[in-house]
């Protein structure tokens, strides 16, 4: 159904099959994102029109950090980030920056909170541990994870 679609002849006169009519959709325009384009079948890449995205070099995933900070804290009172924590962020997807700063964030403005400061701070210890590379994600084989071993299995 998806070649009908990304195909023009065939999209000016589709034919839903849960509709049972046909529809004009050779005017819509698809936006199509994958992280691997070699996991998308060839007839259907050679329909598009591919644009690589780069991942951010280390200023620009350090502007990242800085932007989705200003927009997470909004009219809360928290100091500038320093320079490590910005270092520290800037190694992650923009998605996981994100996350940890949600995290760190709540971490300082609750010290602050606690300790009856107006201005919150983000310290190196309100990071967890951070990864230094993404973990791909997949199955995991029996055993691997606690609580997952058949009976008779070895760890």
């Amino acid at each position: 159904m998806l070649y009908a679609l990304l195909d023009f002849d065939t999209a000016t006169a589709f034919v839903d099959e849960f509709v049972a009519m046909p529809i004009n959709a050779s005017a819509i325009i698809w936006i199509v994102t994958a992280n691997e384009i070699e996991d998308i079948p060839e007839p259907i890449v050679s329909r598009l029109a591919v644009f690589e995205v780069p991942p951010p070099d280390r200023a620009q995933a350090r502007h990242i950090v800085q932007r989705q900070f200003k927009r997470i804290k909004g009219a809360a009172r928290f100091r500038p980030l320093t320079d490590e924590i910005i270092d520290r962020l800037a190694g992650l997807t923009p998605r996981r920056i994100g996350s940890e700063l949600r995290a760190a964030m709540g971490r300082a403005a609750r010290r602050a909170a606690l300790s009856g400061h107006q201005v919150a701070v983000v310290r190196s210890e309100d990071l967890g541990p951070l990864p230094h590379s993404a973990r791909p994600i997949g199955f995991v084989a029996p055993g691997l994870v606690a609580g997952t071993q058949r009976k008779g299995e070895r760890p």
